[in-house]
C-alpha cells in the first residue's frame, strides 16, 4: 500500500536521517521538561464547571466561606485545662501572623527594587530591612499605587506584588475557643464576647467556663466536643485552590508552629482540603521517581524473557522512553500540569507502547532466522507490520480519546496524552527502530534456538486446550454464561464514589487526621445550601414563616447520620432569642408570626401582641450594635439569599449525594414555593464530580465500542466478524465490572479508566486471533487444523503480550496513590481474562459458526489487511 511504500523508502533511504531527527525532537523534547509543572488540587472539575462557579460565587458573596485548614486538638482529659487553654491562645496568636514567604520571594522583591529605583524602589528596600513588619501590606498597596502613574511595563512587578501580599498575609480568620464570640444575655441585653480573654487558673472557672461554652449549642462539636477532650481550630486562608505551593508552604509551617514552636501534651491532627492538596503535592513527584524505574525494570525483565538478547531489549525501550519524552514536552507546550492520574503516564505509555517494538523486532529477528541477510529482513518487516501498527495503534489511541469526552479534567488530559503517546510510539516504532536496525551491526546468520520444554509443555498446553473448546463447546459456553451472569449481577452492584482524602494511604496523616474529624468533632467537609427567596417583599428572609421552614430543615438534618453540624441564619436567630428570655429552653426557637409578651413584673397587665418579623429584626440590630460580626457569613445585606452551612462527618461523593437526595426531597415537601435551595460548597463539588464520572464513563464506552467495532468491520470486512471480534472485549468488560461490584470497588477517578484501556489494548488479542486463523484457512486447512496452526503461533503471542502489559502496570501497585494503586491491579487482571476470553471463549463461539465462517472466509472476494496482523504479534519464545 501507500503508507507502506513510503515508510519503506524513507527507511532504506535515509535511515541516518531519520535517526537524527528523532535524536534532536527527543533533546529538543527533554530540555522542556525542566518546565513541567504539577498540579496536586483534588478538584476534578475544570473552573468554568458550574458547581466550581457556584464554589467561587459563594466565597464571594459570603465571608468565613474561604478555603480552610482544620486542627483539631486531643487533650488526654479535658481541654478545659490551663495549660490547653493558653496553647490553644498562643496557637491562634501564631496562626493569625503566619507568613509563608521565601528566601526566592525576598531575593525577588529586592530586584524588583533594584530595578525600579527612586520612590518605588526604596520603599521595597524599607520593607525588606525592616522583615515585612506589621506596615508592609499597607506599604506594598502603596507601591501599587506608585507603580500605576509611572507608565512603565509592570505586569511582571504587579503578579510578583500580588504573590508576595498573599505568602505575606496568607490567613483571613482564625476561629477557636481563644477568639470565638460567645452570645450571652444580660440585664441590659446581650453581651458578646470572646469567650476567654485570660486563662482561668482556678477550678471553679474552668468549670464556669465548660458550661457557658458547652451551654451555646453553636460550639458544640464544633470549638469543643461532648466529652471536652477535643478542640477545633478553624483557618480560613486567602490561597486559591491552584497554588499547591502555598498550601504546602502552609501546612508545613501549621505543624512547624504545633510541633516546634508551640508544643503541648495534646495531640494534633491537621485537616482540610488544602492540606490534602498539599500532601499530594508534596508525595506526587515522590510517587513519580519511585514508579518509573519500577516499570523500566519489570519491562525490562520480559523482554528478556521474551527474547533473550541484549538487542532485543534496547531496541523497544529506547521507543517507549523517548516516546515518553516527546509526549512528556507536548504538556509543557500544552501548559497542561501533571496531575495524580497523569503521574502515571510514563507507565501507560511504556507499558502499551513498548508491544509495537516487541512485534516489529520479533518479526525482523525471525526473518534473520530464515536466511535473510539485515537490509531484506528490514524490508520484509516494514511490508509485514507498518499497516497492523498503523491500524492496531489507531485503535487503541481512539479508546483512550474516548475518555477525554467528559467534564472531569483529570480523566480528559489522561485520555489525551495517552492516545498522543500511542501514536508517537507508534510513529518511533515504525520510522526509528527500522532505521536503528538498518545501521546496528548484526551476524548475517543466527541460529534458531532450540525451545525450551517449559516453552513446548507450554504450547502443547494451550492446542490441547483448544482441541477440548472446539470439541466440547457447549460446556465451555455454559461456564462462560454463567461467569458472565454474574458479572452482569455484579455490575448493578458497582458504586459510584470520589473521595479525595482516599487518594493517599491509610496511614497517612490527612487520612488519619480526617477520620479523627469525622469521628470525634463535626467533621471535614462542609456542604453548603443556598436558600433564595423570590417573595416580593422587602427582606424575604427575616419573615417568620421561611424561617421556621429553613429551622425545620436543620432539625431534621441534626438527625441526618453524615451531618456533624448544622449552622446559618436561623440558628442564630435561636441562639439570641433564646438568651434574651433567660435561656428558658421554650424561646429557643424561631418567633412566631405574632408573638404574645407577657410583662413578668406585672402578672395582671395585659399581654403585647407584636410582630414577628419586627422582633426578628430587632434581635438582629441588638446582635450587630452588641459587636457580632457574623452575619455576614450566613446572609446578605438584603436578606434575600442565605447560606446555610453543614460541616459534614463523610468525605465520600456517593454519601453526600445521598444526603442532597434526602434534603431535596425534603425542601420539595416541606419548602414555600417562593424558597428555593440550591447547594455549593467543596462537598457539592464532589458530587458533581461523581455525576459527571458516570456520564463520562458511559459516553467512553459508548464511543470507544463504535470506534472499536467499527474499524473491526473494516479490518474484516465483516459485521458478523466484526461482531465475533467484540465477544472476547465485551466479556472482558462485564467481568471488569462484575468484579469492582463484588469486591466493593467503587467506579471513581482511577476506576473510570480501566475499561477503555481494556478495549484499546484487549482488542489487538481478537484481531491476532482471527487475523491468524483466516490466513490459515485461505492456505487450505481446515477448521480445527486453522484453530491448531492458530493457537500454536499466536497462542503464546497472546500469553506473552498479556503477560508483559500487565506485568508492567504492576508497577503501579508500589505507588502511593490509592487510585493508582487499584488500577494496576485491575488492569492485570482484566489482560489476563482478555486474553483468556480470546484464547478459549472465541474457538469455542466460533466453533458453534465454523461452516459459515470458513465459507466466508474462502469465498470472500476482497483481500483484507487482517491477516497481516498476525506477524507483528509473534513474539520469540
Amino acid at each position: 500500500m501507500k503508507i507502506q511504500r513510503i515508510v519503506e523508502n524513507l527507511v532504506m533511504k535515509h535511515s541516518k536521517a531519520i535517526l537524527l531527527f528523532f535524536l534532536v525532537l527527543t533533546v529538543g523534547s527533554a530540555l522542556l521538561l525542566p518546565k513541567l509543572t504539577r498540579d496536586p488540587s483534588p478538584w476534578l472539575l475544570e473552573e468554568t464547571h458550574p458547581a466550581r462557579v457556584n464554589l467561587e460565587t459563594l466565597r464571594e458573596n459570603y465571608t468565613g466561606a474561604g478555603n480552610s485548614i482544620l486542627v483539631l486538638l486531643e487533650a488526654e482529659d479535658t481541654v478545659f485545662n490551663p495549660d490547653t487553654l493558653s496553647r490553644i491562645q498562643k496557637l491562634t496568636t501564631a496562626f493569625e501572623s503566619l507568613q509563608i514567604l521565601t528566601n526566592k520571594n525576598i531575593e525577588d522583591l529586592e530586584m524588583m527594587a533594584g530595578e525600579l529605583g527612586g520612590e518605588t524602589g526604596s520603599i521595597l528596600e524599607s520593607i525588606i530591612h525592616n522583615h515585612f513588619n506589621e506596615d508592609a501590606l499597607e506599604e506594598l498597596d502603596s507601591v501599587r499605587e506608585l507603580l500605576g502613574p509611572n507608565g512603565q511595563n509592570i505586569s511582571r512587578h504587579l503578579a510578583l506584588l500580588e504573590i508576595i501580599c498573599e505568602r505575606l498575609a496568607p490567613v483571613i480568620e482564625v476561629t477557636s475557643l481563644a477568639n470565638t464570640d460567645n452570645i450571652l444575655g444580660t440585664d441590659d441585653g446581650l453581651d458578646v464576647n470572646p469567650i476567654y480573654e485570660e486563662v482561668p487558673k482556678l477550678k471553679n472557672e474552668l468549670l464556669e467556663m465548660r458550661e457557658k461554652v458547652w451551654s451555646n449549642e453553636l460550639f458544640r462539636r464544633v470549638l469543643v466536643t461532648e466529652d471536652n477532650r477535643f478542640t477545633g481550630i478553624y483557618i480560613e486562608i486567602v490561597t486559591k485552590d491552584e497554588a499547591a505551593e502555598d498550601q504546602l508552604l502552609l501546612y508545613e509551617s501549621i505543624k512547624n508552629i504545633l510541633e516546634i514552636k508551640i508544643p503541648g501534651d495534646e495531640k494534633h491532627y491537621i485537616a482540610g482540603s488544602p492540606s490534602a492538596t498539599a500532601m499530594i503535592g508534596k508525595t506526587m513527584e515522590t510517587d513519580s521517581n519511585r514508579l518509573f524505574p519500577v516499570v523500566i525494570i519489570l519491562v525490562m525483565a520480559c523482554l528478556w524473557f521474551t527474547f533473550r538478547m541484549y538487542k532485543g531489549i534496547m531496541v523497544p525501550m529506547a521507543v517507549v522512553i523517548l516516546s515518553v519524552v516527546v509526549t512528556l514536552a507536548l504538556k509543557v507546550l500544552f501548559n497542561i500540569p501533571i496531575n495524580i492520574i497523569t503521574s502515571a503516564l510514563p507507565i501507560f505509555i511504556i507499558s502499551i507502547g513498548v508491544a509495537d517494538g516487541i512485534h516489529i523486532f520479533s518479526e525482523y529477528r525471525d526473518h534473520l532466522m530464515e536466511g535473510m541477510n539485515k537490509r531484506d529482513a528490514v524490508r520484509r518487516t516494514i511490508q509485514n507490520l507498518t499497516m497492523p501498527v498503523i491500524l492496531t495503534s489507531i485503535t487503541t489511541a481512539g479508546a483512550f480519546w474516548s475518555l477525554s469526552i467528559t467534564e472531569i479534567i483529570k480523566i480528559k488530559h489522561f485520555g489525551l496524552f495517552v492516545a498522543a503517546g500511542t501514536l508517537i510510539a507508534m510513529v518511533f516504532s515504525l520510522l526509528f527502530i527500522p532505521a536503528l536496525l538498518t545501521v546496528l551491526p548484526q551476524s548475517e546468520k543466527i541460529r534458531k534456538k532450540r525451545e525450551s520444554k517449559l516453552d513446548q509443555y507450554f504450547a502443547r498446553g494451550l492446542e490441547s486446550l483448544s482441541m477440548v473448546v472446539i470439541k466440547k463447546p457447549v460446556p465451555v459456553l455454559l461456564l462462560f454464561s454463567v461467569i458472565i451472569s454474574a458479572a452482569i449481577y455484579g455490575t448493578f452492584q458497582v458504586k459510584v464514589d470520589n473521595n479525595f482524602v482516599k487518594y493517599l494511604m491509610p496511614d497517612s496523616d490527612i487520612v488519619i487526621s480526617t477520620d479523627k474529624l469525622n469521628k470525634e468533632a463535626a467533621g471535614s467537609l462542609t456542604l453548603n445550601l443556598l436558600i433564595d427567596s423570590s417573595r416580593s417583599e422587602a427582606e424575604p428572609l427575616k419573615n417568620p414563616e421561611n424561617l421556621k421552614a429553613i429551622s425545620n430543615l436543620t432539625h431534621v438534618l441534626d438527625q441526618h447520620r453524615l451531618v456533624g453540624k448544622t449552622l446559618g441564619l436561623t440558628r442564630l436567630i435561636e441562639r439570641l432569642n433564646f438568651v434574651l428570655h433567660n435561656e428558658d429552653p421554650a424561646f429557643n426557637r424561631i418567633p412566631n408570626t405574632v408573638e404574645t409578651i407577657e410583662d413578668s413584673t406585672d402578672p395582671g397587665k395585659k399581654p403585647v401582641r407584636v410582630s414577628g418579623r419586627n422582633m426578628i429584626s430587632q434581635l438582629l440590630l441588638l446582635y450587630e450594635n452588641s459587636g457580632g460580626d457574623t452575619l455576614s457569613d450566613v446572609v446578605d445585606s438584603e436578606y434575600k439569599h442565605a447560606n446555610l452551612p453543614l460541616i459534614l462527618r463523610t468525605n465520600s461523593s456517593m454519601e453526600i449525594a445521598e444526603l442532597v437526595d434526602d434534603i431535596r426531597a425534603y425542601t420539595r415537601v416541606n419548602f414555600p414555593e417562593d424558597l428555593k435551595v440550591d447547594f455549593g460548597g467543596s462537598a457539592y463539588v464532589e458530587v458533581a464530580s461523581t455525576m459527571e464520572i458516570v456520564t463520562g464513563q458511559v459516553k467512553s464506552l459508548v464511543i470507544s465500542f463504535l470506534l472499536v467495532f467499527l474499524m473491526l468491520v473494516y479490518l474484516f470486512r465483516s459485521i458478523q466478524k466484526g461482531l465475533l471480534a467484540m465477544i472476547p472485549l465485551t466479556t472482558t468488560i462485564l467481568i471488569n465490572f462484575g468484579v469492582m461490584g463484588f469486591f466493593g470497588v467503587p467506579l471513581d477517578v482511577g476506576t473510570a479508566l480501566v475499561s477503555s484501556i481494556v478495549i484499546g489494548i484487549g482488542v489487538d488479542y481478537s484481531i491476532h486471533y482471527m487475523s491468524r486463523l483466516q490466513e490459515s484457512i485461505r492456505n487450505g486447512k481446515t477448521f480445527k487444523e486453522g484453530i491448531q496452526y492458530t493457537v500454536k503461533h499466536s497462542g503464546r503471542a497472546i500469553t506473552a503480550n498479556s503477560f508483559t502489559v500487565g506485568i508492567g502496570f504492576t508497577a503501579l501497585l508500589v505507588s502511593i496513590f490509592t487510585p493508582l494503586v487499584t488500577m494496576g491491579w485491575m488492569i492485570t487482571m482484566t489482560m489476563i481474562v482478555s486474553a483468556a476470553a480470546t484464547i478459549v471463549l472465541l474457538p469455542a463461539v466460533l466453533s458453534l459458526v465454523q461452516k459459515g465462517f470458513v465459507r466466508k472466509t474462502v469465498t470472500g472476494l476482497r483481500k483484507i489487511e487482517g491477516p497481516m496482523i498476525h506477524s507483528k504479534k509473534k513474539y520469540a519464545s
